[in-house]
């Protein structure tokens, strides 16, 4: 849930994977690169791209190719697009088979560059990387549109509309047009908080003496939208038992007992606090690493409320 930082060279590789072939392309400049429809020009040289690529970009002006696959600006993107009336006959098929020939090199690169280990949608379920034979590299992530590429076709392979995702959360949304939180744009940490609500005495030893409940920090639609399309407030309830073990730790651990621990293990087991932090928590608990871990975000937010990081 901690926003994604799309890199100059995040962007180059992005770029490469639109290739057709192993060409060797580096130290170049995305202002020095030059977009046709079958081919991207650097310097004198000439790569061409995938050819489901190439069917796909052949159907629109030139002129704005580099837009259509770079652009950050995605809402005055379509502004521009509708304005203009820039219609064209592509047909699904054709966006789908260029989506696919893009997916399969991109979802894989993109989880490496980022190093992104769990759905930045959810910060509930793992998407990695691994081998399935010799050099045969496979990802369980999936791209997911976050402009749907049903309705904006021409979107369809625009870097900022491919969002790394767990498959729960890609297919929860498929159907969902509302405006949620943008992992590339939005800090979503800082806008939803995980709080422990207290029901009765038995919160110590009971999954049925407290519920979890997610707010907003800034009162912002579309993180309030971005709870209900994923529906995150159900599934984290399923997770009452992490938090159970929280509520016990925070009375097992106190501060005397984490300064000594701390104090015996300092250059062995931890390399600071946080590393003890993490043991305890089972979290990740700093900000900047809630994206290693599933559960991290509701770790670290409840962890903060029970005084224990």
């Amino acid at each position: 849930m901690k926003k994604i930082v799309i890199s100059e060279e995040i962007k180059k590789e992005f770029i490469k994977c639109l290739v057709n072939g192993n060409y060797k392309i580096d130290n170049f400049k995305l202002s020095e690169i030059e977009i046709k429809s079958n081919y991207i020009k650097i310097g004198n040289k000439k790569f061409p791209f995938l050819k489901n690529i190439t069917i796909f970009l052949e159907k629109y002006d030139e002129n704005i190719l580099a837009e259509l696959l770079l652009s950050d600006n995605i809402d005055e993107l379509i502004i521009n697009y509708q304005k203009n009336k820039r219609t064209t006959n592509i047909n699904d098929e054709i966006v789908k088979e260029a989506y696919n020939s893009l997916r399969k090199k991109w979802g894989y690169k993109l989880i490496e560059l980022t190093n992104t280990s769990v759905c930045p949608y959810c910060n509930r379920n793992y998407v990695f990387n691994f081998i399935k034979d010799k050099n045969k590299y496979v990802t369980t992530v999936e791209l997911d549109h976050y402009y749907p590429k049903e309705k904006y076709p021409f979107l369809a392979l625009n870097l900022y509309n491919l969002i790394p995702s767990c498959r729960t959360c890609n297919h929860k949304k498929r159907n969902d047009d509302r405006r949620h939180l943008h992992p590339f744009f939005d800090d979503i940490d800082k806008e939803l908080k995980f709080n422990l609500k207290l029901i009765n005495s038995n919160f110590y030893y009971s999954k049925e003496g407290f519920d979890i409940e997610i707010n907003l920090v800034n009162n912002n639609k579309r993180a309030e939208n971005h709870i209900d399309v994923f529906n995150l407030e159900s599934i984290y309830k399923k997770h009452k038992d992490i938090i159970l073990e929280l509520i016990q730790k925070k009375y097992m651990y106190n501060e005397d007992y984490l300064n000594e621990l701390f104090k015996k293990y300092e250059g062995t087991f931890f390399k600071n606090l946080e590393d003890l932090m993490r043991l305890v928590s089972g979290g990740y608990v700093s900000d900047s690493e809630i994206n290693k871990r599933p559960l991290s975000k509701l770790i670290k937010d409840i962890s903060e409320e029970l005084g224990i990081i």
